[in-house]
């Protein structure tokens, strides 16, 4: 696997920003420790995951 995979040292795709785009796409699970994209895709995510979103939308689009 070529260097250009591999995450930064003691990050996975879990801490990725896109990590849950891939996971949904390709199946990535976020203990990965290399990119499947060459070069590597991996920015570091800034703020944590929500735990879940319980915001609901109303018939005109706004959020409560």
């Amino acid at each position: 696997m070529p260097d250009d995979m591999q995450l930064p040292t003691g990050k996975t795709c879990g801490d990725c920003h896109s990590w849950r785009v891939c996971s949904r796409l390709f199946g990535c699970p976020e203990t990965n420790t290399t990119c499947d994209w060459s070069p590597s895709q991996f920015v570091l995510r800034l703020e944590p995951e929500p735990e879940s979103d319980t915001r609901t939308i109303d018939m005109f689009g706004g959020a409560r």
